[in-house]
């Protein structure tokens, strides 16, 4: 998965200023559809070995 991750090379300040304004930055195609999927069941099977609902 780690080869999957597309490298950016700077923020503009434009996203620089939303995400101090915000805490997040929308950085579409930074991972795959399939590498952000594998993410999130990873997280969902954290959560359960910790007791904890994802909902």
């Amino acid at each position: 998965m780690a080869n999957e991750i597309l490298r950016y090379s700077e923020l503009t300040d434009n996203e620089f200023q939303f995400y101090g304004n915000n805490g997040y930055l929308s950085l579409p195609g930074l991972i795959s559809a399939a590498a952000a999927a594998a993410l999130a069941e990873e997280v969902v099977a954290v959560m359960a070995a910790l007791g904890v609902s994802p909902e």
